[in-house]
């Protein structure tokens, strides 16, 4: 205790030294709460295009792991667009050497951003990317995984100062420069997500993206709202097939949408055709064991690599090559060995004796049913076979198929028609009440 009439420079001596003890605690205690953060992983990218510098061309980045500090700023982003600009300027440390500022990431092309959250993903969680992709037309869902790291690929600007813009003929005799679109386009998107149709997105987009008009420039937002709709999809279209450069993840999706929207026309039109994803084939080959690593400093290769590999053991054959007349070098046919397996797959569940040899837990996986430990049968829903087709459910019934292959039920394809007639009715049903719920929102 200080009384009242205690000296006051003695007083004020006692407040500095308590101030000063609690400046240390409070050090101590922000210590304890706010350890250093540590990126233990780390990764530098090399861009699709980059930086346009007074110096040159900066082309290269380096991203981090994301801590729970980034998700928690993350997840309160209001939208997905947002979200992937927060994880931006969380996860980009670098661009060209120098600390990476939200002006630079911004300033960089899209397809360069779209590279560094594949990235950012990958030193956070890992290469493994799995999902799983719902049929829009009869309901069934696909689970299916990829490497971010291998198995989508990046192209580059061949000319990165050049090859930014390019030009689009309009009806009339007219003409626009456009240019890729860069991180302040996307941003503005991200803003006016949400409370925009596609048609006002498609405005911002052509905004941020169109340089000149007829040789004017594009100073104004009516420039754009003056184009006649032909145009304005016209250039919509060439961005899309001009955009050979950056991440093709829109592409490998797609591809996915249209196999499972193809197999089910084919059901549709009773024609008979069966459904097995390449990694279930990969675990097929070994006969239920998971992919084998290979090398100690690179991480597991892509799934149908391995079964180019597994295939080239089995059955010896290799990647046919041919020497290129115009470079003199030697270049791989567009053949997949993969096929070669899909087909022992489909040899298999009719009795038809391959290289690879005839086992329970072959059988098991061509059946789509896996048992669990717990006696649980778990099914695959990518496995799907016709009515007719289901693979032998053990050793002994295949080798009875394999002798008397004239027992092979012939394929009922009025059935299947009928069965494709309910599935379209089931999808036309949940439109019509998905349809409900939309108005009465």
């Amino acid at each position: 205790m200080i009384s009242t009439d205690t000296d006051p420079m003695s007083v004020q001596r006692a407040l500095d030294e308590v101030n000063k003890i609690q400046a240390q605690a409070d050090e101590v205690e922000a210590e304890v709460e706010a350890p250093p953060t540590r990126h233990p992983v780390d990764g530098e990218v090399k861009l699709v295009g980059g930086l346009l510098d007074p110096t040159g061309i900066i082309d290269t980045a380096t991203v981090r792991e994301l801590n729970g500090r980034d998700e928690e700023i993350i997840v309160k982003a209001p939208n997905v667009a947002k979200a992937m600009i927060a994880i931006l300027s969380r996860g980009v440390e670098s661009i060209g050497g120098e600390k990476a500022t939200n002006e630079d990431i911004e300033a960089l092309l899209a397809a360069d951003r779209d590279l560094l959250l594949m990235k950012i993903r990958e030193v956070t969680f890992g290469a493994e990317l799995e999902f799983s992709l719902e049929c829009p037309f009869c309901g069934e869902s696909t689970e299916t995984a990829i490497n971010i790291a291998e198995d989508i690929p990046v192209k580059y600007l061949d000319d990165p100062v050049h090859d930014r813009s390019f030009t689009v003929p309009l009806r009339k005799g007219g003409v626009a420069e456009v240019r890729l679109p860069t991180g302040v386009t996307q941003k503005n998107i991200a803003a006016a997500a949400g409370n925009k149709s596609v048609a006002e997105l498609n405005t911002l987009m052509l905004y941020g993206c169109v340089r000149t008009i007829n040789g004017r420039d594009v100073i104004d937002m009516s420039q754009i709202l003056n184009l006649g709709i032909a145009d304005r999809n016209k250039i919509i279209e060439a961005y899309d097939k001009f955009q050979s450069s950056g991440v093709e993840v829109p592409l490998f999706l797609r591809q996915q949408y249209n196999a499972l929207r193809t197999g089910d026309r084919l059901h549709a039109a009773a024609v008979p055709v069966a459904e097995f994803p390449y990694p279930t084939v990969l675990q097929w080959l070994h006969d239920g064991q998971t992919s084998r690593r290979v090398g100690t400093t690179r991480a597991r290769p892509s799934v149908m690599d391995d079964i180019a590999r597994e295939v080239e053991r089995v059955w010896g054959v290799k990647q046919p090559t041919y020497v290129s007349k115009d470079t003199e070098r030697e270049i791989s046919y567009p053949f997949r060995r993969q096929v070669i397996a899909l087909a022992a797959v489909g040899g298999m569940a009719v009795g038809i004796p391959t290289a690879i040899d005839v086992t329970a837990k072959r059988l098991e996986l061509l059946s789509g049913i896996t048992v669990k430990p717990s006696g649980k049968e778990e099914p695959n829903a990518s496995i799907q076979w016709p009515t007719e087709r289901t693979p032998p459910p053990d050793v002994t019934k295949w080798a009875m198929l394999h002798e008397h292959p004239e027992n092979l039920e012939p394929l009922d394809l009025e059935g299947e028609a009928e069965r494709a007639a309910r599935r379209e009715k089931r999808r036309a049903v949940r439109e019509y009440k998905a349809s409900l719920v939309g108005a009465s929102a």
